[in-house]
């Protein structure tokens, strides 16, 4: 057996989760302090993924707390 520990990336919004992780980690920020919204800004003037990579460092979002949907798996 491998005993290499492999990574899954999975985008969850609108799939796993009823919401936008991005979104909801803005407005985290913003409410720790909401001077936080003109780095947001400033930070989405160097793109969307630079701007994601910034808030993602800053912000710790629980997988318990997000709302999630139903998950049906198949295994085929």
């Amino acid at each position: 057996m491998n005993d290499k520990i492999e990574h899954i990336f999975v985008d969850l919004d609108g799939t796993l989760v009823r919401t936008d992780l991005f979104f909801e980690a803005v407005l985290r920020l913003v409410k720790q302090n909401p001077i936080n919204i003109f780095r947001v800004v400033f930070w989405l003037l160097k793109g969307k993924a630079f701007a994601k990579q910034r808030v993602a460092g800053l912000i710790e979002i629980e997988a318990a707390q997000l709302c999630r949907m139903s998950l049906h798996l198949w295994i085929i």
